[in-house]
C-alpha cells in the first residue's frame, strides 16, 4: 500500500475562536492540578507515596509545579513486568 507523502498541518485550526477558548480552558484546568502530589501506579494499584521528586510547572521554571513519587529499583521493576503483561 502506497501512502500518500506527508504533509504536516495543525490537528486544530487555533484561528477559530472556539477552539482557541478550548485549548485556553484546557490549559486552565490542567493548571488547577498542579502543586499536587501523585504516587506511583503500577499494574492500575496506587502506591503509598515515600520519596518524592519535583517537576517545574512549565509557566514557571523553577518553581516545583507538581510533585511525583519517586520508584525504588524494584518497583521500577514490577512496573516493567506489569508493562509487559499488557
Amino acid at each position: 500500500m502506497m501512502l500518500p507523502p506527508y504533509q504536516p498541518e495543525p490537528l486544530t485550526n487555533f484561528a477559530l475562536p472556539e477552539n482557541e477558548a478550548a485549548f485556553r480552558a484546557a490549559l486552565e484546568q490542567v493548571h488547577a492540578q498542579l502543586g499536587q502530589t501523585y504516587p506511583l501506579v503500577i499494574g492500575g494499584q496506587r502506591l503509598p507515596v515515600g520519596e518524592t521528586f519535583a517537576s517545574d510547572e512549565p509557566r514557571k521554571p523553577g518553581t516545583g509545579g507538581c510533585r511525583f513519587a519517586q520508584a525504588s529499583p524494584t518497583q521500577a521493576a514490577q512496573a516493567i513486568e506489569a508493562a509487559r503483561a499488557i
